[in-house]
C-alpha cells in the first residue's frame, strides 16, 4: 500500500498532559509522532470519552524548561492494546502552536529519528 502523506512523520516518546475543560480532568498522554501538519498521541483513559474536536496539549521536551503548548484538531481516535496501559490513540492537525515551538518539536523529532536511524 502506498503512503499518501504530504510530510514525513517522525517517531517520538514525549510525555504530555491533555488539558481538559472544566468538566474533565487533565489526562496523562504521550506524543508518539510529529509532522509539519500534525501529531499522534497515546491517551491513558479508562473508557472512550468525547474529547471534542480539539485537544489542548502541554508537551514536555527533555533539556527544555518550559513545556510546548499546542492545540490539535482531532481527525481520529481509536482503541489501542499498548502494553504501557495507554488505551487509546488519537491524531490530528496542529492548529495553535507558536512557530518557534513547532520548529523546536520538529527539530527534536528529526534529530531523534536520525539518531535511531544511524544506530540501526
Amino acid at each position: 500500500m502506498e503512503e499518501k502523506r504530504k510530510f514525513q512523520r517522525f517517531p517520538l516518546e514525549l510525555h504530555a498532559m491533555c488539558m481538559g475543560d472544566e468538566t474533565q480532568e487533565d489526562l496523562h498522554c504521550k506524543v508518539t509522532q510529529i509532522s509539519r501538519q500534525g501529531l499522534a498521541v497515546k491517551l491513558l483513559l479508562n473508557e472512550k470519552v468525547a474529547i471534542g474536536p480539539s485537544l489542548k496539549l502541554e508537551i514536555d521536551i527533555p533539556i527544555r524548561i518550559e513545556p510546548v503548548h499546542a492545540v490539535v484538531h482531532l481527525k481520529w481516535i481509536k482503541e489501542s492494546n499498548c502494553a504501557e496501559g495507554y488505551s487509546y490513540m488519537a491524531g490530528g492537525e496542529l492548529q495553535m502552536i507558536k512557530p518557534e515551538d513547532k520548529a523546536y518539536l520538529l527539530d527534536y523529532g528529526y534529530e531523534n529519528w536520525k539518531r535511531n536511524y544511524e544506530e540501526a
